[in-house]
């Protein structure tokens, strides 16, 4: 799909097509004719080359057409990939949070349990110090 390549290979039948045509009309005009017979078949010859250019400039046109179309396709293509690709990592971001909050739920949990745990026994541990003391 290089379209630099494409448009010079372009250029270069369309130089290549003037040259014929140039050729051709000189040719016409130096050759031994009647100048009616000349002038018709400059005439013809002019019509012939202006046929092969409209025909040459409508291959172009569908040419670079074709090509904007691919690069466009390519385009949709790649930011369709792209969306995917961030969709996944937010999707894989969202279930990392989950699992890290609900492990952080757990430990904290965990924490709470034994400080109230810690508490209990230090109460019990002061109770009983006070009934010894008493």
């Amino acid at each position: 799909m290089d379209s630099e390549g494409r448009g010079n290979g372009v250029f270069t039948f369309f130089a290549f097509l003037m040259g014929a045509i140039t050729g051709a009309c000189l040719g016409l005009l130096l050759a031994p004719a009647a100048g009616h017979e000349t002038r018709k078949r400059i005439r013809d010859a002019s019509a012939e080359a202006k046929e092969r250019a409209v025909d040459v400039a409508h291959k172009a046109t569908e040419t670079a057409k074709e090509s904007v179309h691919e690069f466009v396709d390519l385009g949709k293509e790649q930011i369709h990939d792209t969306a995917q690709n961030v969709k996944t990592a937010v999707d894989a971001g969202k279930k990392a949070f989950v699992e890290k909050k609900a492990e952080i739920g757990s430990v904290l949990s965990r924490a709470g349990k034994a400080a109230d745990q810690d508490g209990n026994d230090n109460a019990a541990t002061e109770h009983a110090s006070e009934q010894s003391a008493s």
